[in-house]
């Protein structure tokens, strides 16, 4: 121990010997020589840096050794452990028993320590360590800030636990095979190290610094208007936005010279042809002007046919047409949008759904058939699909199969079905089946998404507002003066009707034959469609003078003046009628008590001379049960506005 201190204590004094020898040559050498000595002094300080850790090195060995064998000897020992990551000495103290450490204890390690040179030095992070940078001499050295890398360009990556234990240290910090094999002596099993390089970890905050790379800005991904705007239609985009903004403003004829413009640079704009059918379509909607709504449906169209239609604007364009076309009944221009649009998007089943539709619309069921039946090969749940297929079973007269299919569309479509017709048909099928509570199920249904009024008012065709009630007096139609002028007519009426019936029978026509279940029911009509029927006139030319009086006096007829012929043993399925402004009023000719008419819930029969009035968009149902087979019920029947419809309205509904 001894020997070993009186070498460390020899070795400082040859250093300090040496260093004044040195400072004495460097006064007498000229500059250049003096920088090439000062390079050589650097790295000979270092070889004895190194020289003397080898040095340290022994001796720790050699103290380890001692110590061991004191610990088998059962003295009061301590183990130091070294562990050199970075050049560094960490002593670990353990106690070997259970007993309080004295200051005597305390201060003899402490002169072992000093006695062997040795220092314990502060465990530094291995992130923190940095090599001295050598300042800048010269006279344009940047400043301080500048040398630094921009933190704004720089972003830091958290390095993860298993990722930092696999990155390789720094060749100035790996362990030498030396200090493995020193470790392995001193009995650190593997989780002892993994736990302190963990710890070490931990406390150095690691990062990576990466440069963030700027992405290249596309003006054409900036532009507000890209997804509705192709490459050729970015070159105008000024334009065209000028344009857009002129229409919404109303100036059509300036914003259709620069859409002209355009087409005249590039013939195959769709933004220009789109901005001209909009600047018409809503120019069309303000002056109620179908000239220009042509126009618009038109320029919708050529939109469709440029292949380099941005998705986005192909959609707003086929859409648009097809709403502004079903609007004109253009159906064929309808066909026609949705078949482009089927090209373009050949997997969606909805496109393919809304085909069917109109294919309905424009009475080719046949059509709408083969398209509901390809999209249930390829969906077979699919909910429109099923309750339209179903829908074209029950109007072919397939009562069983089409309420199977539109009980299944209505269960799984997601969807509601907006549809009226569907409700009506689904109702009337589950009706003529016997199934009349699970019909009025669906017509609540119908009812509750808004498509009839009531479960009992069906109609398809309906003014809000209206006041509704099933049965109506003659006082309640604001036109009893009139009425009751024509019931004072009454056996006139009836002779000549009778007279017809009885010489040409065949004169009555069967009247809406799908709703008759047996017997007969017919009608000779003498007015329809806004017209008298002249030939039917001649033979009843009385009736006709008396309702051709009550038209001119009042504004109360609206559509129809017929006779109407039930024969006995006749009984009619329940229906509505289609609108929701229009009156019933019947005559009573020759009538008999076995003739009733059910309206909402309630039954009536019809008196003879005088008028019965009903609300025929509510459900009604006839049937002349009981009576001897020659007899019969002969009404006149007319048609009346219901009078809280505005003589305004009533000029747009005389078409319909």
């Amino acid at each position: 121990m001894f020997q070993v201190f009186e070498r460390t204590s020899d070795r400082h004094v040859k250093e300090e010997d040496k260093t004044s020898d040195k400072q004495d040559e460097e006064q007498d050498m000229p500059k250049g020589t003096k920088a090439r000595h000062k390079r050589i002094k650097i790295v000979e300080d270092d070889e004895e840096e190194e020289e003397r850790k080898m040095t340290e090195k022994v001796k720790k060995e050699k103290e380890m050794k001692e110590r061991e064998e004191l610990k088998e000897e059962g003295t009061d020992g301590r183990e130091i452990q070294i562990k050199d990551n970075v050049g560094r000495e960490v002593w670990k103290v353990e106690e070997e028993e259970s007993l309080v450490e004295t200051e005597e204890g305390e201060g003899k390690d402490k002169y072992d320590v000093e006695k062997l040179g040795l220092k314990s030095r502060r465990k530094i992070p291995s992130s923190s360590v940095e090599k001295l940078k050598r300042g800048c001499k010269g006279k344009n050295c940047l400043p301080e800030y500048d040398r630094l890398p921009r933190m704004s360009l720089l972003k830091q990556i958290p390095v993860s636990m298993s990722s930092r234990n696999k990155q390789p240290s720094p060749a100035g910090f790996k362990l030498t095979k030396d200090v493995e094999e020193k470790e392995e002596m001193n009995g650190i099993d593997e989780e002892e190290k993994k736990e302190i390089d963990d710890k070490e970890i931990d406390d150095a905050s690691i990062h990576d610094l990466a440069a963030v790379k700027k992405e290249k800005v596309n003006d054409r991904t900036v532009y507000k208007r890209h997804a509705i705007t192709n490459r050729d239609d970015h070159k105008h985009r000024i334009q065209l936005d000028r344009a857009d903004y002129l229409v919404e403003k109303h100036d059509y004829h300036s914003a259709i010279v620069i859409f002209e413009t355009v087409l005249r640079a590039n013939p195959d704009s769709p933004r220009a042809h789109f901005g001209i059918a909009r600047a018409n379509d809503i120019r069309s909607e303000i002056e109620s002007d179908h000239t220009f709504l042509d126009t618009a449906i038109s320029e919708y169209q050529k939109v469709l046919d440029i292949d380099s239609t941005p998705d986005a604007l192909f959609n707003q364009a086929a859409y648009r047409l097809i709403d502004r076309a079903r609007f004109r009944g253009l159906l064929h221009r309808v066909l026609q949008a949705q078949r482009s649009l089927i090209d373009r998007y050949p997997d969606d089943l909805q496109l393919h759904n809304n085909q069917g539709l109109t294919f309905l619309m424009m009475g080719r069921e046949d059509d709408a058939r083969r398209v509901f039946e390809n999209v249930l090969k390829i969906s077979p749940t699919n909910g429109i699909a099923q309750a339209y297929f179903g829908y074209i079973l029950k109007l072919s007269g397939d009562l069983e199969n089409g309420v199977l299919y539109m009980r299944k569309g209505l269960r799984t479509v997601r969807e509601v079905i907006a549809d009226p017709r569907f409700y009506y048909h689904f109702g009337e099928a589950l009706t003529r089946l016997g199934k009349r509570q699970e019909a009025y199920r669906v017509y609540s249904i119908g009812a509750k998404v808004g498509l009839f009024p009531s479960p009992y008012q069906r109609s398809l065709y309906n003014v809000e507002g209206l006041t509704a009630r099933p049965w109506w007096s003659i006082e309640q139609t604001f036109c009893s003066k009139h009425l009751k002028k024509i019931e004072r007519q009454w056996t006139v009426i009836r002779e000549e009707a009778a007279a017809i019936l009885s010489s040409q029978p065949y004169l009555f026509e069967p009247e809406h034959e799908e709703l008759t279940i047996d017997g007969q029911w017919s009608a000779y009509s003498l007015y329809s469609s806004n017209s008298w029927n002249s030939s039917n006139c001649l033979k009843a030319p009385k009736t006709c003078s008396i309702m051709r009086m009550f038209k001119d006096s009042s504004d109360c007829l609206k559509s129809e003046v017929k006779f109407s012929l039930l024969a006995s043993g006749t009984r009619v399925w329940p229906h509505c009628g289609f609108s929701n402004y229009r009156l019933q009023a019947h005559l009573g000719l020759i009538i008999s008590s076995e003739a009733r008419l059910r309206v909402g819930q309630e039954v009536r029969g019809w008196k003879t001379g005088r008028f019965l009035v009903f609300d025929d968009s509510f459900e009604q149902e006839l049937w002349f049960e009981g009576a001897s087979a020659n007899k019969y019920r002969l009404i006149l029947r007319v048609d009346l506005w219901h009078p809280e419809v505005d003589p305004v309205r009533r000029v747009e509904f005389r078409s319909v």
